[in-house]
């Protein structure tokens, strides 16, 4: 345990701070279940150095995931940042895409399993997009311009 080269954050917690680190003190093996599959696990010593002291993890950072599990959910994350970013870009489009919407729902849907985070509101948002008819409706209201924001709409009805 090399604790010198643990991220600034950790050299700021508790566990650093008022101990001081020799060469015999060392990572040991922790055992674990997964919380999606509850097979068990281990996070090993040699995981803990590099996690801890090559890539700067915060040192009370803890495996809740199996590496199978782990995997899904790297993958799964990816997939809704790549939505979140298409989203941001091409909302007016998108939102008359019912196969990017029912996808990326999808992919929401199933994060909760491995990260237990909720994510309902864009969950919900995706919802009612898709419940709409695609008529022609107006499915959300266009963002204000520039224009608008500087200068709203009168209140005198034409």
């Amino acid at each position: 345990m090399d604790a010198t080269q643990w991220s600034e954050e950790s050299k700021r917690s508790y566990l650093y701070c008022g101990h001081s680190y020799s060469q015999s003190d060392r990572y040991c093996d922790i055992h674990y279940s997964c919380i999606r599959c509850a097979s068990p696990a281990v996070f090993t010593a040699a995981d803990q150095k590099r996690s801890f002291e090559v890539k700067k993890n915060y040192i009370w950072q803890r495996r809740d995931l199996c590496p199978a599990c782990h995997a899904q959910w790297v993958q799964l994350k990816a997939k809704d940042r790549a939505c979140q970013a298409r989203w941001t870009a091409e909302r007016l489009t998108l939102k008359h895409d019912a196969s990017f919407m029912g996808d990326w729902l999808q992919v929401l849907e199933a994060l909760p399993s491995y990260d237990r985070r909720k994510h309902s509101s864009m969950k919900t948002h995706l919802r009612k997009l898709l419940e709409q008819p695609s008529q022609g409706t107006k499915l959300l209201a266009p963002a204000p311009t520039q224009t608008d924001a500087h200068h709203p709409p009168s209140p005198v009805s034409r």
